[in-house]
């Protein structure tokens, strides 16, 4: 089953920014203006030269990880660098479907588990990188995926 980023998390960022500034949206869709690219959910590990990331907090359930639609957020300083990243992260062989696939055979070697905290690379691909960790939360997966520079 394929699994597509939310409408909160959807392509239509708005307007690209000037000056290598990053863009956000708040809880309420209101644009945000950062000069660091930061991420409200997910892992907070990220190329400070990055035109676009992505983070989610996974909810863990034994090797399975569930997205859920409102603990995603994106950073991007430019629009088409982020709609790369949104089709990259996306579909049945997109980077969502190998940041699980990675996590569950991570997940049944004992490489991760929600008691530790260790940082895991979940995928290092031409134009994406992701890396997550568990922070020792006892069931949530902290992820961020970026695209890298040219």
């Amino acid at each position: 089953m394929s699994e597509t980023l939310s409408p909160l998390i959807s392509s239509d960022h708005g307007r690209d920014v000037e000056g290598g500034k990053y863009v956000t949206r708040d809880g309420f869709g209101k644009e945000v203006r950062l000069d660091e690219p930061s991420l409200a959910w997910g892992y907070h590990v990220l190329d400070p030269d990055t035109p676009a990331a992505w983070g989610a907090r996974f909810i863990t359930q034994g090797s399975f990880l569930d997205l859920v639609w409102d603990r995603q957020s994106t950073v991007w300083r430019d629009r088409e660098a982020m709609d790369e990243l949104i089709e990259l992260l996306n579909g049945d062989y997109g980077v969502i479907a190998n940041i699980r696939s990675t996590y569950k055979t991570l997940h049944k070697r004992f490489d991760v588990c929600g008691w530790e905290a260790e940082e895991v690379l979940l995928a290092d691909g031409r134009r994406v990188k992701a890396v997550g960790n568990t922070n020792a939360s006892h069931g949530y997966f902290y992820v961020a995926a970026w695209l890298k520079g040219e």
